[in-house]
């Protein structure tokens, strides 16, 4: 299957006006991690939205690395107001990069595994006719997918999919689960099945998200490769993300 972005591709000086999904996430699961979310827009405040990232503890943050792609700085919006960020480093591995944050952007994050028939919460800064949240049920939590634009022999990669009313700008952006747990980051939208292009389901897209054990494996191996201009942190089980360390141990 193949991926497209999320992330809203601008222009020259066109800009359309983004729905935060702040407010929308209050009555929602999504509440538990609404304080590490940022929306990451261009340089007219909130105009331009880009796509979205996600704070793992003070001072860092990861999102899909196509959401910035052209900038090594830009503005985001979080709970407590703008914040300039940077981006620290870029996968070869996954569509994923690390970002610096303010140190008083975020809180410390509940991560776990997602189960298939499960319910979950994903959330954005949209652009157009789409919600900044949306609701789902996982279908599978080892979907296979290409990041090219051609490439039916691979390379592939795993992940989440689940059914959701969501879209552009949703890229980045954390996915939950009832009690607010992080399961996973979306990447992008099914748009075709191999063998049967273009197949597009008519009522919500397929969303496809790295599980969060993956982005934390990846978010400390580059994050390890820049510490020295990141600053040294705590380990990610200090930083209450002990699910996952338990993880990487069942997985080695």
């Amino acid at each position: 299957m193949v991926l497209t972005c999320c992330a809203k591709v601008k222009a020259g000086l066109m800009r359309t006006s983004c729905a935060l999904p702040f407010n929308a996430a209050s009555g929602t699961p999504l509440r538990a991690v609404a304080d590490n979310y940022l929306a990451i827009v261009g340089g007219l405040g909130l105009f331009g939205g880009n796509g979205s990232a996600l704070v793992l503890r003070p001072g860092l943050a990861v999102t899909s690395a196509h959401v910035v792609a052209h900038h090594g700085r830009w503005t985001a919006l979080s709970s407590v107001g703008q914040v300039q960020v940077m981006v620290r480093a870029v996968s070869q591995r996954l569509d994923l990069a690390v970002l610096s944050v303010p140190a008083h952007v975020g809180r410390l994050l509940a991560i776990r595994d997602a189960e298939a028939g499960e319910t979950v919460w994903a959330m954005g800064t949209t652009t157009g006719g789409n919600a900044p949240t949306a609701v789902g049920i996982v279908e599978t939590t080892s979907a296979r997918v290409c990041l090219e634009a051609d490439c039916d022999s691979g390379p592939f990669q795993e992940g989440l999919m689940f059914a959701a009313p969501a879209g552009p700008g949703y890229s980045g952006g954390p996915v939950v689960d009832r009690c607010g747990n992080v399961v996973g980051l979306t990447e992008g939208i099914y748009t075709r099945m191999f063998g049967e292009c273009p197949a597009r389901w008519p009522f919500q897209p397929r969303m496809f998200a790295y599980r969060m054990a993956d982005v934390l494996r990846e978010a400390e191996r580059l994050h390890g490769a820049t510490s020295n201009s990141v600053g040294q942190a705590p380990g990610w089980a200090d930083a209450d993300v002990a699910g996952y360390a338990t993880e990487r141990l069942r997985r080695q």
